[in-house]
C-alpha cells in the first residue's frame, strides 16, 4: 500500500534512464539475489 502513491507518480512523469543503465542496473540486482540465495 505504501508503494502505490510512488507508482501512480511514476507513470504520469516517467523519468527516462540510457538503456546501459538499466541494463547492468537489472544485472546488478540479478546478481545481489543470486547471492541471497546461495547464502541463505
Amino acid at each position: 500500500m505504501g508503494g502505490l502513491p510512488i507508482i501512480v507518480f511514476l507513470r504520469r512523469r516517467v523519468p527516462k534512464i540510457p538503456e546501459i543503465l538499466h541494463a547492468w542496473g537489472y544485472f546488478v540486482l540479478l546478481l545481489a539475489a543470486g547471492v541471497v540465495v546461495a547464502v541463505a
